[in-house]
């Protein structure tokens, strides 16, 4: 969430905002593989750009380049949407499955609290173990991408 999925993270803020790049810029991880993705639309003949834009922000967040600012919005965020979980039986559902498939069962509310007491130093040493290991465009086929 730091580096990508909210109006105030690195991604957002840099490559699709200040440098107007992309249509969208995410990130999102694969609880299961421990891999964090980076998703974005933009117009060909950017790919370079926009690949070289992405990876001085996840070089920043590796480097410890996180303001309090960014960390107490995105420990807000987050801890909204865990409880927001309560407020939709499907989405609750959807929170259990996925979590019993881990083999990690916590309710959203439980998490939110594990995210409320985090501290910035935490994720800064989590964030410098991070590495880039593969780098893909993918593009649609045909005219029209849907």
């Amino acid at each position: 969430m730091l580096l990508g999925g909210t109006p105030f993270s690195k991604l957002f803020l840099s490559v699709r905002d200040a440098l107007g790049l992309t249509y969208y810029c995410e990130s999102s991880l694969d609880f299961f593989t421990g891999t964090i993705y980076v998703e974005s639309g933009f117009s060909k003949g950017r790919e370079q750009m926009v690949l070289d834009a992405v990876l001085v922000q996840i070089q920043a967040l590796i480097s410890g380049d996180i303001t309090e600012e960014q960390f107490l919005k995105t420990k807000l965020f987050i801890r909204n949407k865990m409880l927001s979980y309560y407020e939709s039986a499907a989405l609750l559902e959807e929170w259990c499955i996925d979590e019993i498939i881990q083999s990690n069962f916590r309710a959203p509310r439980a998490l939110a609290e594990e995210i409320e007491i985090l501290t910035l130093k935490e994720v800064k040493e989590v964030a410098s173990k991070l590495e880039v290991t593969a780098k893909y465009v993918l593009y649609a086929q045909g005219e029209e991408v849907l």
